[in-house]
């Protein structure tokens, strides 16, 4: 009996690879197999040309880690050769000396691939990443052996700080020759059949936006009701060199300085996730250099991890103020008790009551119209909140249905207690380095 081939492309998958460039945008409909078609492809490439390394990205480690392992343990078990996993690392290491692993821009590992040398990179989802990660982070890592791009994702918004609008933008500069988009909505793919579309329509009942955006692969415009409108991924998301611009009284900067700070942490007791942003204080400018976030957990997870990381810190946290009755944890005791006990100085407002929503969203869009706080690449939930909470069409309300709004909260408590309170003993005395 003939064996099947591992994996057998669609009409578009095979299109789209047989006529990219050496960065090629990919623009293509849900449930076309978009993840699968990228997965595949790296596979194939490692196997014909031996010793090269290439990397499969996506902006989250829950987002990428079961299809990609998945997919790759299929593809090597069909093929038959002797291939060494690595789990944890999420890396597969072919007969031939090549190498094919998975990047998270939300796990310490993007850090250390930073200096990594690749020969082809696919990125997932592009649309959930900055524009800027493609600049400071995969752009460089494809330098020295001038490696291709495949970027690939489903239209969002119209947002120039998205990295699929932007490289929809360069594909269609003909004067980038090395950049090329190719576009595929749910009547190109040949994917499903009119019948099939058209019930899809009906069943999925979406509003014509967002049949447009998904299915028809449009950019159709701005979210409207975005609520950190002063937010600017390229003033406020910073890198550990642009950390370094600052120094404290005795001349240490980033990180040595980090070792002196005060933490401050702001946290929303909720059972899945459990969410925290964390930062220091610098002059008037808080930096959220750090993020906690904790499926399916409770109160005493998150104080053992912040424990874990930031253990023998003086640190102080700015909670849900609910927590004095509200229980995570199911050991008969607050959530606020739970802190303290585990040494931490908890901030209580006198009243007792979470800060205003719109009072705090104008206090946070004030601070950023300022720059008076600045996020680390790699908070990408913190980021994530910052880029996507709206209203609620046609209202003030907060949208509760965001994925965001955890770490929203989160946010809203650490920067409106650490802007109300005195800095006095709490902060990092700093001033400017010279650049």
């Amino acid at each position: 009996m003939e064996q099947q081939p591992a994996f057998q492309p669609r009409w578009w998958q095979f299109d789209a690879l047989q006529h990219r460039t050496r960065f090629t945008c990919l623009i293509a409909h849900r449930g076309a197999g978009k993840t699968l078609s990228l997965v595949n492809f790296l596979f194939v490439c490692a196997m014909l040309r031996p010793n090269s390394t290439y990397a499969y990205a996506v902006l989250s480690y829950r987002q990428g880690s079961r299809n990609f392992w998945r997919e790759m343990n299929r593809l090597c078990q069909k093929v038959g050769a002797k291939f060494k996993s690595n789990k944890n690392e999420l890396k597969f290491e072919f007969p031939n000396g090549s190498v094919v692993y998975m990047l998270s821009l939300h796990e310490s590992n993007m850090d250390s691939n930073r200096g990594a040398h690749l020969d082809g990179i696919c990125i997932d989802e592009a649309q959930l990443i900055l524009d800027r990660h493609w600049r400071k982070i995969f752009y460089p890592m494809l330098t020295n052996k001038r490696g291709w791009a495949v970027i690939m994702g489903t239209p969002a918004d119209l947002d120039e700080h998205n990295l699929l609008y932007s490289a929809k933008l360069r594909g269609e500069n003909r004067s980038l020759r090395n950049w090329s988009i190719r576009t595929y909505d749910v009547y190109k793919s040949r994917v499903w059949t009119p019948e099939e579309i058209e019930g899809h329509r009906i069943d999925s009942a979406q509003t014509e936006e967002e049949w447009n955006q998904e299915y028809l692969c449009l950019f159709t415009g701005k979210r409207e009701g975005i609520i950190f409108r002063e937010f600017d991924p390229d003033i406020h998301v910073i890198t550990d060199d642009e950390l370094r611009v600052f120094q404290d009284e005795d001349g240490k900067i980033y990180p040595e300085m980090y070792e002196k700070a005060v933490i401050h942490v702001g946290m929303d007791f909720n059972l899945t996730p459990m969410s925290a942003c964390i930062g220091i204080k610098v002059e008037d400018r808080l930096i959220i250099f750090d993020e906690i976030h904790i499926e399916a957990s409770n109160t005493h997870e998150m104080a053992e991890e912040i424990l874990y990381r930031y253990g023998g810190r003086r640190i102080n946290i700015y909670p849900d103020q609910t927590g004095s009755r509200t229980q995570t944890s199911s050991m008969g005791k607050s959530d606020h008790q739970i802190l303290r006990e585990y040494g931490f100085k908890v901030h209580l407002r006198p009243s007792n009551h979470n800060p205003r929503v719109h009072e705090s969203i104008r206090l946070v869009n004030g601070m950023l119209s300022k720059a008076e706080v600045f996020i680390h690449e790699r908070c990408t939930k913190v980021i994530g909140a910052f880029r996507t909470m709206t209203y609620k069409t046609g209202t003030a309300i907060v949208d509760d249905k965001n994925e965001h709004e955890h770490m929203f909260a989160a946010i809203r408590y650490l920067l409106t207690f650490t802007h109300s309170r005195s800095t006095r003993g709490s902060s990092v005395g700093v001033q400017r380095a010279a650049l």
